[in-house]
């Protein structure tokens, strides 16, 4: 089955001003070309940011990639195709609906940006919509090789459609460069390019690129999942999230850092002024985390004091979820580490792919298990937000009944308020019936439990994918 059709649309870059149709079909590239979804594609989904995600990471949001035709309406021709990365987040973000496209590779037709062309590798095509209202926002950065990208961004509303002087290129994300302190202290450095692997955000007003990357230290090397990101005002970062190592393993100058610890360094639009972050896992089991955040400036560095710890996530085996009725979801294996957003120390985000159980509590046995795209994410505050989307179910009976194994698809998010007795949990078990998910949102507090009336349908926007993971 084929993802539903995603509505995207391009701007005036194309060839003219947009003919905005905004129906779940098609992208306007111009007044007689759309771009969607390739009928003979299934879109792969990769990860999953859930509702408490870390910025800028968009919440609610599946990322994966497909392949996408550029359609000539007037003729009922298809003119070209690419593959992409895609991402949409609907109903969280102001109840609107947000979605972007990076070209990864041009499979037929003319790379270019008249009318009628294929958008070039390494555009970015995003459109937000406000509900029902009628007002959105239309914005496309194309690449060119004559090294001046075609920008446009263009605001829709029940009045007519406004073109806006634009100056933010998603396309050309700056690449945060490490800072001089994270060189001349941990010793690392990057000896591979950074292979983007997902796109998320909300251009123009920012954008973020995870993927692999590699390192080298004196002692050794490391694979990190990373995450860049840039917005409008011309700060970017770097975050960096260590998944397994070579070499001797350490928190000294020269060590290679130990699987999960985190860094990330912010690069402002202020030439020599970044502010950096790290946060090293103890080199044996039972130690205490080492996080400094430093200022790097022109006239000197100063070190903050910090207690933000990210990779603190990483102690636990992840979530437990009450299913209710003597029965709960519980971790079943390690989690594999598969990508890191948000800007810590403000706000963080790790995710991974695990396998879970669903125990009987009363019985104290195992009645089936799944595997799930995994995250947690960690603010300022200290809540945390956990995110569990069932993948594949390996056992039991697949259900929405009390001791079933949740299906394909269903999504439990929870939110905790620190130490404070507050939690929220929202689950949604999907269903094949239309209409069929079984959705619920739970306040739990030191004075009882809370039932929260939701309309919010996680899982509709993962019906028909396929999932990458265990």
């Amino acid at each position: 089955m084929d993802r539903p059709r995603i509505s995207r649309a391009l701007g005036a870059a194309a060839g003219g001003l947009l003919g905005v149709a905004f129906v779940p079909a098609a992208v306007a590239l111009a007044d007689t070309y759309d771009i969607v979804p390739d009928p003979n594609s299934i879109e792969t989904v990769s990860t999953y940011y859930g509702l408490y995600a870390a910025l800028p990471g968009l919440q609610a949001s599946p990322l994966g990639y497909q392949t996408f035709d550029v359609d000539d309406t007037t003729l009922g021709t298809v003119v070209g195709k690419f593959e992409g990365y895609e991402s949409t987040s609907s109903g969280v973000f102001f109840d609107g609906t947000t979605e972007e496209i990076l070209v990864t590779s041009d499979i037929s037709g003319t790379p270019g940006t008249a009318a009628g062309d294929v958008p070039p590798v390494g555009s970015v095509l995003a459109t937000f919509m406000i509900g029902d209202t009628g007002f959105g926002d239309i914005y496309s950065a194309l690449t060119s090789t004559s090294g001046v990208d075609t920008v446009t961004e263009t605001l829709v509303t029940p009045f007519g459609d406004y073109t806006t002087p634009l100056v933010f290129d998603a396309a050309a994300i700056p690449i945060a460069e490490l800072a001089t302190l994270v060189t001349q202290d941990y010793g690392f450095v990057p000896i591979s390019d950074n292979d983007v692997a997902a796109i998320s955000g909300v251009p123009p007003f920012f954008v973020s690129e995870p993927g692999p990357q590699e390192f080298a230290t004196a002692s050794g090397t490391f694979d990190a999942e990373t995450v860049k990101t840039s917005d409008a005002v011309g700060n970017s970062t770097e975050a960096i999230l260590v998944t397994s190592t070579t070499g001797t393993t350490g928190t000294a100058a020269g060590e290679v850092p130990p699987v999960g610890s985190t860094f990330n360094i912010v690069t402002f639009d202020f030439p020599g002024y970044q502010l950096v972050y790290s946060d090293l896992t103890p080199a044996t089991p039972g130690g205490a985390n080492t996080i400094t955040e430093t200022l790097v400036t022109p006239y000197g560095d100063l070190n903050i004091p910090e207690t933000y710890d990210l990779s603190a996530l990483l102690a636990s085996d992840g979530a437990t979820v009450s299913l209710g009725d003597d029965y709960e979801i519980t971790p079943a294996s390690a989690q594999v580490l598969s990508g890191i957003n948000g800007v810590p120390p403000l706000d963080g985000m790790i995710q991974g792919y695990q396998q879970f159980d669903v125990d009987n509590t009363a019985l104290g046995t195992v009645v089936g298990s799944f595997n799930a795209d995994v995250s947690a994410a960690l603010d300022s505050y200290g809540g945390i937000g956990r995110t569990i989307l069932v993948t594949s179910d390996l056992s039991g009976t697949t259900g929405t009944a009390a001791g079933d194994v949740p299906p394909v698809g269903s999504v439990f998010d929870t939110l905790t308020f620190g130490d404070t007795g507050f939690e929220n949990i929202y689950i949604d078990l999907a269903s094949t019936a239309p209409g069929g998910d079984v959705i619920s949102d739970t306040l739990v507090t030191p004075f009882g439990d809370f039932t929260i009336p939701t309309t919010l349908d996680l899982s509709a926007a993962l019906v028909g994918v396929t999932f990458l993971g265990l």
